[in-house]
């Protein structure tokens, strides 16, 4: 499966014409990121949010770019009403729990991602190595290397 691209152009045509659409502010806001452009793509995902307030795309992007900023408790805001939006997504407990590591607060770091690994099992989603490994490290940065060695008995040597 390819990743979507974005044309930065065509899109704030399409702005221009439907101004409240969200799934177009959206877009704006992945093809910002594809510029790296994150200060502007954080603004078009909460612009996207006026006229959508519920929009889990725009929810999940908006806590991913406000962790990339370093704002983690911003990040961990979003981030956990995404889960509550989308609780069937892993990629939304598994950024969590990387905001809340990069927060220091490493026991929700192990408790989200242990979620976005269950969300894998159930949906065969083989992504498991990297929720895994943000729940090893909060794991040891609490002295836990018996959890930690646990965890790591999910993931197939060679992987």
């Amino acid at each position: 499966m390819g990743k979507e691209t974005y044309d930065l152009r065509k899109i704030e045509e399409l702005l221009h014409e439907n101004p409240e659409s969200a799934d177009f502010w959206y877009k704006k806001g992945m093809a910002l990121v594809s510029e790296k452009r994150y200060e502007e793509c954080v603004i078009a995902f909460s612009t996207g949010l006026i006229y959508a307030p519920f929009h889990k795309g725009l929810r999940l992007q908006r806590g991913r770019k406000y962790t990339t900023l370093d704002d983690y408790r911003t990040a961990t805001a979003e981030l956990t009403l995404s889960t509550r939006l989308d609780p069937e997504n892993w990629e939304t407990w598994y950024y969590l729990g990387t905001a809340l590591y990069l927060d220091g607060r490493f026991a929700a770091c192990m408790k989200a991602e242990k979620r976005a690994i269950e969300v894998c099992w159930e949906q065969g989603v083989e992504e498991l190595p990297a929720p895994v490994c943000w729940y090893w490290q909060a794991a040891m940065k609490l002295g836990d290397s018996q959890e930690a060695a646990a965890i790591l008995d999910l993931v197939e040597e060679s992987t």
